[in-house]
């Protein structure tokens, strides 16, 4: 028995004992990758755990660069990354000591942080029981990662070998650079990226590398070649340090390295993790991938099946618009302001055109997007019903929408916008819904125009086309749909270099660039109002002016649009024009959305709608009783929100709290009352969403 168990120990022994040279190789790819995953996560909680305690954001800037030296963050940074290094030094020379000194390394970095903590008003939170739950995953992730392929390596010759060492560094390239966009997209925006944003983005990668590359300034590229130099390093040490030599040196007990520090955090009982901090224990390597092909589940109030066919929210497949005895055959000049949240929202001064416009208009009030995304936004305001409630573009719409509705009446249609068709395959869409003629910037001259952004040019290289497509359809006399979508106060909120700029705002530089954004697009709203008065066309032709989505600042620790359904992304800004119609202002009450557009046009211009119904009312009547407006952001799963009179409810997927606010005695949402209501009424908000998510969805699969 005794020469059985000392073979089996001798075997055990020659098969977990790995070279100086495998250990080096595994610590350095692994080492890198962990704290890089350790930092990011570090960042991110303490920004949503310090949020939620009262603390303003650590991450207040739109710029990658600025978050690694904001004031909160930039002592601990430093002292870690100078302790990294010393450690490191000493890892080289006794690799296999690697995975024990990590949790050294660990500890020695949070006390250093504790002690920055006049710096750190909130350091010691960074560092709680909860934040080590966060981290386990990405941890034992890491650790078994690093077994793996210390096994692999030491056990396998030739060409398999060589497939293996290719497969980790590989994959240690690609976990980095995922590691590393996921938080510059958390810098940028203030939200946490998911599955569906990983299955998005590898699914559009077309459309997203204009993006990415335009955005990329001189720090990003050098922070996002770092992976490529982690990588290397094994190859340059490997070859200083001498291969053959160090393969004859060996470090014994695998297991004691790895597997036993593997086993202890999988026995550790697991600590309570605040509602506020859990998408970041969620957001790791092991379940995102694992929910890559399962979907992370809704928790909570699940949504049962069906009982039944459900009603139909909406039918627009045979609509159409029939003349009456009062049809108006208006031209209909329908702008689509990008970004336009709410002039409550904006100083006073910055849009003087609109704000003098409003005074002899129907002014809406209270309009609110249903998803804070252009193309999305476009389905409503155009279509009249809400929009596929699923991430990325969809070119077909189920119904008839605004141009096709109105050519048997003899209208011709064009849509114009500077920016490009193919992001999220816009230009089919378009043309689906009925567009004659479709131009993006692809068709303009573009000599003596800026570019922007990544998406266009300036918003004043389609004003000249699009007014000699309107003297084409004079000459034809027929009455026109023309549909302009602005471009200049989309992110990055540039102007052309010929533009006029205004201290608006200057205590927040971000946010002064999109209001002289909001001011240059004033100014070409003034020129093409101009040209029409020129044309004695203001007359016969009613103005529609309405914001896609609004824009974030960081209200609610959210930047940009897309991820965010607070109201200063949902607010926009809307009024129709049409001197004959509307002689002085009339202000329209109540809770409305875009999708009350489509409806409202067909009344002023005489035509009554047959065949199919609307989920919008005219903002000519009065808002029903008991209506409610719903909400969704364009990242799936990201949130949602439910507005019944003045309070309203958001949801986040189990990620967070959910949130309630009386919108009326609370307009910028921060007072949070969700404590003050029942779990049920809670469940029954969520419910009710998720029911609606399902009901639209199903009449796009139809």
């Amino acid at each position: 028995m005794r020469r059985i168990v000392r073979r089996a120990g001798v075997a055990i022994g020659r098969a977990t004992s790995v070279s100086r040279a495998t250990w080096r190789r595994v610590l350095l790819l692994v080492g890198p990758l962990t704290v890089q995953v350790l930092l990011f996560k570090l960042i991110q909680h303490a920004v949503l755990y310090g949020s939620t305690q009262g603390v303003s954001p650590a991450i207040d800037q739109a710029d990658l660069a600025s978050v690694l030296f904001v004031e909160h963050a930039a002592v601990p940074l430093l002292l870690g990354a100078v302790s990294g290094f010393l450690v490191l030094l000493v890892l080289l020379r006794r690799p296999a000591l690697g995975v024990v000194g990590l949790p050294a390394f660990l500890a020695c970095f949070a006390g250093l942080a504790a002690l920055s903590q006049p710096v750190l008003p909130f350091g010691t939170a960074w560092f709680s029981g909860h934040f080590a739950e966060v981290v386990r995953w990405d941890v034992c992730g890491l650790l078994a990662l690093a077994g793996v392929f210390l096994l692999l390596i030491e056990h396998t010759r030739g060409r398999v070998r060589t497939v293996v060492l290719s497969l980790l560094h590989g994959l240690v390239l690609a976990l980095m650079l995922l590691a590393s966009l996921e938080f510059g997209y958390f810098a940028q925006t203030g939200s946490l990226a998911d599955t569906y944003l990983l299955r998005y983005s590898l699914s559009n990668l077309a459309d997203l590398a204009s993006v990415i590359s335009h955005e990329m300034t001189g720090g990003q590229l050098v922070f996002l070649a770092l992976p490529f130099a982690v990588v290397a390093l094994p190859l340059v040490v490997e070859r200083s340090a001498g291969r053959q030599a160090a393969l004859l040196r060996r470090q014994p007990a695998l297991f004691g390295y790895v597997a036993l520090p593997l086993l202890v955090l999988l026995a550790l009982p697991r600590a309570a993790v605040p509602e506020a901090v859990r998408p970041v224990e969620g957001n790791t390597f092991v379940r995102l991938f694992a929910d890559f092909f399962r979907g992370p589940p809704l928790g909570g109030a699940g949504l049962p099946a069906a009982a039944g066919a459900e009603a139909p929210l909406f039918d627009t497949q045979a609509l159409r618009l029939a003349a009456t005895d009062s049809l108006r055959p208006l031209n209909v000049v329908l702008v689509v302001l990008e970004s336009q949240r709410s002039p409550a929202r904006h100083p006073k001064g910055v849009t003087p055109f609109l704000d003098a416009l409003q005074r002899q208009a129907l002014v809406v009030d209270e309009m609110y997007a249903v998803v804070p995304h252009t193309n999305k936004a476009l389905v409503p305001i155009l279509c009249g019903i809400f929009p596929r409630l699923r991430q990325g573009g969809a070119p077909r719409v189920p119904g008839a929408c605004l141009p096709a509705l109105l050519a048997p009446l003899g209208y011709a249609s064009a849509f114009f916008t500077p920016a490009t068709l193919a992001f999220e395959n816009k230009g089919a869409m378009l043309r689906n819904m009925g567009f004659e003629e479709v131009y993006g910037n692809e068709a303009f001259d573009r000599q003596g125009f800026d570019k922007i952004n990544y998406f266009g040019f300036d918003d004043r290289i389609m004003l000249a086309p699009s007014l000699a497509w309107v003297d084409r359809q004079r000459h034809r006399d027929k009455p026109f749909l023309l549909t302009y979508l602005t471009l200049a106060p989309h992110h990055p909120y540039k102007l052309p270099r010929s533009a006029k700029r205004h201290a608006f705002a200057a205590d927040n530089p971000t946010y002064n660039k999109y209001l002289n954004t909001l001011a240059y697009v004033d100014a070409f709203l003034a020129e093409l109002f101009a040209a029409f008065e020129a044309r004695g066309l203001m007359e016969e032709t009613l103005f529609v002016l309405v914001g896609d989505h609004g824009e974030a600042f960081g209200e609610h620790g959210r930047r940009h649009h897309s991820a965010v359904v607070w109201d200063e992304s949902l607010h926009v800004r809307a009024l129709l024009y049409q001197p004959r119609l509307f002689p002085e202002a009339v202000h329209v009450a109540g809770p409305r959305q875009q999708i009350d557009l489509l409806p409202t046009l067909a009344g002023l211009l005489g035509a009554r709608l047959e065949g199919g119904f609307l989920p919008g009312v005219s903002l000519l009547e009065p808002v029903p009783a008991g209506r409610t407006l719903y909400h969704a952001c364009w990242i799936e799963n990201q949130s949602m929100a439910l507005r019944q009179g003045t309070t309203k409810f958001i949801y986040h997927f189990r990620r967070a709290p959910m949130e309630v606010y009386d919108v009326a005695a609370d307009p910028l949402e921060k007072n949070n009352l969700a404590a003050r209501y029942p779990s049920d009424r809670l469940e029954a908000a969520t419910y009710a969403m998720l029911r609606w998510r399902r009901r639209v969805n199903d009449r796009y699969r139809k």
